[in-house]
């Protein structure tokens, strides 16, 4: 193990574990910082105790690493340090050939805690064992136990029962859960937080002390991986035993010989990244290279294709001025042919009129030479009549002068009487 001063471990925490966001240094409380050179073991699986009083919350127990080495942490119940705020676990993350620990906090929401499976609630994603419903918790008694007789601000929800699933205690690394957090985890790790609470710490130093939570004594199956109320003073279990001096004399020479082995491996880790760093570089280069020869390929592709459109624009331009033109012709063309039209009606109107006119001079002589020859028959007949009047009159004998003549009978009534003669 390697202890660092505060601020330092909290810088090396940060550089380790870039790829696995954390909550803001200044948000929470690392304690000591420590890179291990070696993997924790898994979450064992425990009962948990039942929930002493309304609106406390779970908080699940983890391995933690001391000067003896690995020891467990039990899981208890806390009170939140105000409504409404709920415990993100804190977990172990894997960088490098190295193990660190991310500390846990309290917020308005639960953040990203590795996709560690801690049982009780806490299945790698979010907490279902129960929400705030104002300034009251309610808990999912699917999850949670309760005591039915103190907590009546219960629900059940069997949805988000756990069915099982790997217990590994780190995140990334050989072997270890390889999933990183969502934009909403990466969202909450930016909120304002709350540390570990003073029962938490002293839940955490009083576990410290006691032998049978070391893995290396209990083989990672604590006795009493779970309490009611925080580790203190007066509440130690039965079986507690003080960690011995050997214990941490061997912790060391352990930890030195897995620390060397873990150096070796980290130089060989970072052999291998600079190795696969210069080839990802080389990939690239070769990468950024195929694109801008891509981009250049695409930007002629996009010229031919602008040329093409306008040429196609221009020929299409051209085509409707053809074809403007043609319209513009053959409107002249039926503006001709209704003009020829027009004159030649006209023309055929003037030679109705002219044949009109013409039938009617021709009428009009005709008539005036049936009344000439009308008027030179009866003046033809007339001096017939007046020729044969004469002659009549030379014929005639002289006849002495009439007796006065009486009136002339009327006519017969029938119309049939004889005219009397003409005295020639």
């Amino acid at each position: 193990m390697r202890l660092r001063s505060l601020v330092p471990g909290i810088a090396a925490l940060a550089i380790l574990f870039a790829a696995v966001p954390a909550p803001a240094p200044a948000q929470v409380s690392f304690g000591i910082g420590v890179s291990v050179g070696f993997a924790p073991p898994a979450i064992p699986v425990y009962a948990q105790p039942p929930c002493p009083e309304a609106n406390y919350i779970w908080t699940p127990g983890y391995w933690a690493y001391g000067d003896a080495g690995y020891y467990w942490v039990p899981g208890t119940w806390v009170a939140a340090p105000q409504p409404g705020y709920l415990w993100t676990p804190g977990y172990w993350g894997y960088n490098n050939g190295s193990y660190g620990f991310v500390a846990g906090y309290w917020g308005t929401q639960v953040g990203f805690y590795g996709g560690i499976n801690y049982g009780a609630g806490y299945y790698g994603n979010g907490y279902v064992g129960g929400e705030w419903s104002g300034r009251t918790f309610r808990y999912n008694t699917a999850v949670t136990n309760v005591n039915r007789t103190i907590i009546h601000n219960v629900y059940v929800n069997r949805t988000v029962v756990d069915r099982g699933g790997t217990r590994v205690g780190y995140n990334g690394g050989p072997g270890g859960i390889q999933r990183r957090p969502t934009a909403a985890e990466t969202r909450v790790a930016s909120e304002h937080h709350i540390g570990m609470l003073a029962s938490q710490r002293e839940n955490q130093q009083y576990a410290a002390q006691n032998r049978q939570y070391l893995a290396k004594v209990n083989n990672g199956r604590p006795s009493v991986a779970a309490v009611q109320r925080p580790l203190s003073a007066t509440n130690r279990p039965a079986s507690f035993q003080a960690v011995r001096a050997a214990d941490r004399s061997n912790a060391k020479a352990v930890s030195a010989g897995r620390n060397a082995s873990a150096e070796k491996t980290a130089a060989n880790s970072r052999a291998t990244q600079q190795r696969q760093a210069a080839a990802h570089q080389q990939t690239e280069k070769r990468d950024q290279q195929a694109a801008a020869a891509r981009q250049q390929q695409a930007a002629a592709t996009r010229q031919r294709q602008a040329t093409a459109a306008r040429q196609q624009q221009a020929a299409a331009a051209r085509q409707q001025q053809a074809a403007a033109a043609r319209q513009q012709q053959a409107a002249a063309a039926r503006r001709q042919q209704a003009a020829a039209a027009r004159q030649q009606q006209a023309a055929a109107a003037r030679r109705q009129q002219a044949a009109a006119a013409a039938r009617q001079q021709q009428a009009a002589a005709a008539r005036q030479q049936q009344a000439a020859a009308a008027r030179q028959q009866a003046r033809t007949q007339s001096m017939q009549r007046q020729q044969v009047q004469r002659q009549q009159v030379q014929r005639a004998p002289q006849r002495p002068a009439a007796a006065p003549q009486r009136p002339a009978a009327p006519p017969h009534a029938g119309g049939g009487g004889e005219r009397p003669h003409d005295a020639h």
